[in-house]
């Protein structure tokens, strides 16, 4: 199977997918960009995993001001709820499934990446599916509120996450990635923080983490 990433318009959806090769390598990444991102926002991550990793990254559904796309509305000074992401995940996970299923890897685990809104977007996904989480990056996000509530004990039991924040961020404060790291512990998942004096984006340090963590 070629390693090149292809550009996919699936009834109003638009994915960027690197098929790999699921018989070397079953389980998929789902990449999932910020806000005002788009689907190829999280690709300079591709370059760091084995070609054989098949990699799915979506476009959000809704326009994002000034620019870009977004995963839910933002409402200024008001935090996310899971509820505002609901829409855009049911129909994201609906695509991602039949997706995977030309792949031949369809209903099963899959690992996630996120940055910020998209880390939020991947709490709200680990909420609904639980059991099909086999590994996280969740990257300068946050958990919108009611995502803990909504997942039975220890529903993440087996799983584990990467958790990295900058402790000078400016648009998520730090206690968002501390809180979220406590609740994924809460509910039974391993978890691997990473937390360094920067702003909105992935230091260099902890960057070298997720590095290990996705080849580990």
């Amino acid at each position: 199977m070629t390693t090149e990433p292809q550009t996919v318009l699936d009834q109003g959806w638009i994915f960027r997918i690197r098929k790999g090769q699921p018989d070397k390598h079953p389980v998929p990444l789902l990449l999932l960009h910020g806000w005002t991102g788009d689907e190829t926002s999280m690709w300079i991550f591709a370059q760091h995993l084995p070609a054989a990793v098949p990699i799915l990254a979506p476009r959000a559904p809704l326009p994002a001001v000034p620019s870009g796309y977004s995963w839910a509305k933002v409402t200024q000074g008001v935090r996310s709820r899971m509820e505002d992401f609901l829409p855009a995940a049911a129909q994201m996970l609906a695509h991602f499934d039949r997706h995977l299923s030309e792949l031949g890897l369809s209903n099963q685990q899959f690992d996630w990446m996120g940055f910020s809104q998209g880390c939020a977007l991947g709490y709200v996904l680990s909420a609904l599916a639980p059991a099909r989480i086999r590994r996280a990056a969740a990257l300068s996000g946050f958990m919108p509120a009611g995502v803990e509530p909504a997942m039975p004990e220890d529903a993440l039991a087996g799983s584990h996450f990467f958790v990295a924040h900058g402790s000078l961020d400016e648009i998520i404060p730090i206690e968002s990635a501390r809180q979220s790291a406590a609740a994924l512990q809460a509910k039974g998942a391993k978890v691997t923080y990473c937390e360094s004096p920067v702003g909105h984006k992935l230091s260099s340090g902890c960057f070298q983490g997720l590095e290990e963590f996705l080849s580990a």
